[in-house]
Order: C-alpha cells, then structure tokens, then sequence
C-alpha cells in the first residue's frame, strides 16, 4: 500500500468576537493566534468526527466552498463530518496568513494530509 501526500489549500473564514477592536498588533496578534488554533483543533475535530466542537464553532452564516468545486452550508459541513470515513494518517495546517478587519478575520492556510491511496 502506498503513502500519498497531498496539500490542500483551504480558507477559512471566521467571524469572532474580539477582546479589543482596536488596532493594537498585540490585540491583533491574540486574536491571530486564536484563530489559527481555532483553525487546528476544528481539524483535529474534522477527523474523529467531532461534530458537536464543529457546531458550537460555526456561524449559521457559514458557506464552504469545497476542493471539487461544490459549494456547502452550515447543514452540509456537518454531514460532511458526521460522515467522514476517509483512511487519514496526519492531517498538518501551515503557512497561515490572518487577515483581521475589525470583528471579521480570514484565515488562509495550507492542509497536508498523508494516508493510504
């Protein structure tokens, strides 16, 4: 059986209450931090299909565009997730880049995923 890697580049896009609107770059580094943890542990959640921690984090505003060029909602990603059966070995998020604009983020970043093809 072989090992694949494939990276995946994903947006996410997170509407979050900040501590402080105001634009300190430590109030913006908290907040660039939070939000890429956010980011790590709804992966983490994405693969022992965790959707309870994925519904309490997504804004019923949520839209997904998906890498097959689907589009989803809130109700699709949540299927997605209760569904997921796929053979992952690791799954890695790198290279973030957080754009914050007031109380609206976008997060940018590449996903490496490695298992069985």
């Amino acid at each position: 059986m072989q090992r694949a890697g494939v990276v995946m580049p994903r947006i996410g896009v997170a509407v979050c209450a900040l501590a402080s609107a105001a634009p300190h770059a430590s109030a913006q580094s908290a907040a660039e931090k939070e939000l890429i943890q956010l980011e790590r542990d709804w992966d983490a959640a994405f693969f022992r299909n965790d959707a309870a921690f994925i519904d309490r984090v997504l804004a019923e505003e949520f839209r997904a565009t998906y890498p097959d060029g689907s589009r989803g909602d809130r109700t699709k990603e949540l299927a997605n997730v209760a569904a997921f059966n796929q053979q992952i070995e690791s799954s890695t998020l790198n290279e973030f880049t957080v754009q914050v604009h007031g109380d609206t983020a976008v997060v940018w970043f590449t996903r490496r995923l490695v298992g069985p093809s």
